[in-house]
């Protein structure tokens, strides 16, 4: 836990509503943070061209993959490892 922090960002137009019901729906726990226009998100991370779209950060602040659509748990415990093993 603290090698790694989960976000999400939601681009929806009226984060207020609409993102409480979902993250209960789905049980988040993690941070939760809204970006109406996606507009700070393309610009620190590249843009988004489809939801949902995941970005691996490392702890500098590089996109190391950036992932279109939903994958499964393995998929992304593989990424996220390489990142901090290679952190250690």
């Amino acid at each position: 836990a603290d090698q790694l922090t989960v976000l999400a960002v939601s681009l929806d137009q009226e984060p207020a509503r609409v993102v409480p019901p979902f993250a209960e729906q789905h049980d988040l726990t993690f941070p939760l943070l809204a970006d109406p226009a996606g507009v700070r998100v393309a610009q620190e991370w590249g843009g988004i061209r489809s939801i949902p779209t995941s970005f691996l950060v490392a702890p500098d602040g590089t996109v190391v993959k950036q992932w279109v659509g939903a994958h499964g748990r393995e998929v992304y415990e593989s990424e996220i490892k390489k990142v901090l093993d290679a952190a250690s």
